[in-house]
């Protein structure tokens, strides 16, 4: 579904990615992984328009769409969960769910995926009425990422899930992404617990100052010398 072709991107005069070239199939789980700094957030800012590139393209199912602006992009089916969760703060869980299906117009599919939030994240159903400021990390964090499957994504965008959440909510929330890609939609995760985002990968990227390093199966990765020393711990 996603091509990108040797993206060049800029924050100024700094070259933040260098050529990046990588491709996400329909319904795949692709990993991005990299030290802090390689360029990773700056790609998935990239792809749902908030940057746009210097050189290089960005396709969606064959059509150019870098350059193209956020709302456009994700009324093709590509959502995010940004960084920092970046929730509504101010706004109720619900009404920020609302927000997330901002461009739709079917209502009965708007109340299914709904449910299929409450379903992933049932806390969600149980604090809707909550201002979203007042949840916790790991329950912004699941608010983030249902209000982005609200836009019913054929891709979505997921940036570090994993932040800041407790070591019993991180696997919780990595059952999750799996249980999300096991209903059709496509991930592209980046992610800095590199062990288990290449558990659960169909194929991973590794971004070293803005380059593509390596590439592969999430299993070729996970045993690559390389990528053992530098994110898994391994020798």
């Amino acid at each position: 579904m996603l091509e990108l072709e040797e993206l060049h991107v800029y924050y100024g005069n700094v070259h933040a990615l260098k050529g990046v070239s990588l491709k996400v199939a329909q319904g795949e789980l692709v990993v991005v992984v990299g030290a802090n700094g390689a360029g990773k957030t700056t790609l998935l800012r990239t792809v749902c328009g908030v940057l746009h590139p210097r050189g290089g393209r960005v396709s969606w199912n064959g059509e150019l769409i870098s350059g193209l602006a956020p709302q456009r992009i994700v009324r093709r089916g590509i959502a995010a969960s940004p960084d920092n969760r970046q929730v509504f703060p101010r706004m109720t869980v619900m009404e920020n769910l609302e927000m997330g299906a901002f461009s739709r117009r079917d209502r009965v599919g708007i109340r299914r995926d709904l449910e299929t939030v409450y379903g992933l994240f049932p806390v969600l159903r149980d604090r809707r009425g909550q201002v979203a400021g007042t949840l916790s990390g790991g329950e912004q964090q699941m608010l983030a990422i249902g209000r982005a499957l609200m836009a019913a994504p054929k891709l979505l965008l997921m940036d570090e899930p994993s932040m800041g959440l407790a070591p019993r909510l991180v696997t919780t929330m990595f059952e999750t992404i799996h249980r999300i890609r096991d209903r059709g939609t496509g991930i592209l995760l980046v992610e800095q617990n590199a062990r288990l985002a290449l558990g659960i990968a169909d194929r991973g990227y590794v971004l070293e100052t803005g380059r593509v390093l390596l590439s592969g199966t999430g299993d070729e990765l996970s045993e690559n010398h390389l990528v053992r020393q530098a994110y898994l711990g391994g020798e």
